[in-house]
């Protein structure tokens, strides 16, 4: 997964892009795409965990937003003007997998600014997850681990994680190595852990982590 930020100071022109191998969308995928709440990860819960997850970048007031995907087969550009409209096309085959790039008009400042808090909020949120993962070209993926020397890692079926005593209580709970809340001392306020577990799968809204089970 690469993750990109461009700016172009002719044009006040901040463009944030988001680039996978993955397996793409197919025809009909993409026409689902389009239907917010309907997700293909979980064929027994059609609502609630990335349903919504197109319509976040609008919380940054962009222009618009293009996302190219090829199945191996078909490649489809859906683009999104700033109020939600769009249009599907077809292109010439691509790589397989999915490009998501969204567009914003703003000065350097803010630039510059978007494109550090970018980088730190993917090596904060996911870079503990398997797959190699880059921002701007630089690999962000690293080994679970706690400031200090009195610490224990451990791995088993149900998860994986260390535990350890630090001078600043630390308290994470991860799912398949994205970071679901770092404020829940489940072993008690001195002890400091990071858990991932694959049994952790999060509810997602626009904005966070939903609590529930």
């Amino acid at each position: 997964i690469e993750t990109d930020v461009a700016y172009d100071a002719s044009r006040g022109l901040l463009r944030l892009s988001v680039r996978d191998d993955g397996r793409g969308m197919n025809a009909d995928e993409v026409e689902a795409y389009l239907t917010i709440g309907f997700s293909d990860k979980d064929t027994n819960r059609q609502r609630g965990r990335f349903g919504v997850g197109k319509l976040s970048p609008y919380a940054l007031g962009i222009m618009r937003m293009v996302v190219e995907t090829c199945d191996g087969h078909q490649t489809h550009r859906i683009s999104f003007n700033s109020d939600g409209s769009g249009t599907i096309a077809r292109l010439e085959a691509r790589p397989r997998g999915t490009v998501v790039r969204v567009y914003k008009r703003c000065g350097r400042e803010e630039a510059e600014a978007l494109a550090e808090r970018t980088f730190k909020l993917v090596q904060e949120t996911c870079g503990s997850i398997a797959i190699p993962l880059f921002v701007n070209g630089t690999p962000v993926n690293r080994d679970i681990a706690l400031p200090t020397i009195y610490a224990l890692n451990f791995s088993a079926p149900a998860g994986k994680g260390v535990l350890g005593i630090t001078a600043e209580p630390t308290h994470t709970l991860m799912g398949g190595g994205i970071v679901l809340e770092t404020a829940a001392p489940v072993l008690g306020d001195e002890v400091s852990y990071i858990l991932d577990s694959p049994r952790l799968s999060p509810t997602l809204s626009r904005n966070a982590v939903r609590r529930d089970q």
